[in-house]
């Protein structure tokens, strides 16, 4: 039996594969090398931190997952005009 799940770094396309837990379709399956992780060190206003402490409460993950996902998606959605 075909069981899906979310793993990060991995992409799929076309053909169908069922199961009782979703439908995805597959063409090819593309797994990409992890990039490294850095740590780095910002300042941030204490009411943005305890947004990020609270989310990480309610969602059982961690502050630092939870802002890693914040700035990944902000990533592609920042504009810089000239």
């Amino acid at each position: 039996m075909f069981k899906c799940k979310h793993i990060s770094n991995i992409s799929s396309n076309q053909s169908m594969h069922h199961n009782k837990y979703r439908v995805i379709t597959m063409d090819e399956l593309k797994i990409t090398r992890r990039t490294e992780p850095v740590m780095f060190t910002i300042r941030v206003d204490k009411s943005i931190v305890d947004f990020y402490d609270d989310l990480a409460q309610k969602t059982n993950r961690s502050r630092n997952e939870l802002i890693g996902l914040a700035l990944e998606y902000a990533k592609d959605k920042i504009k810089v005009e000239p």
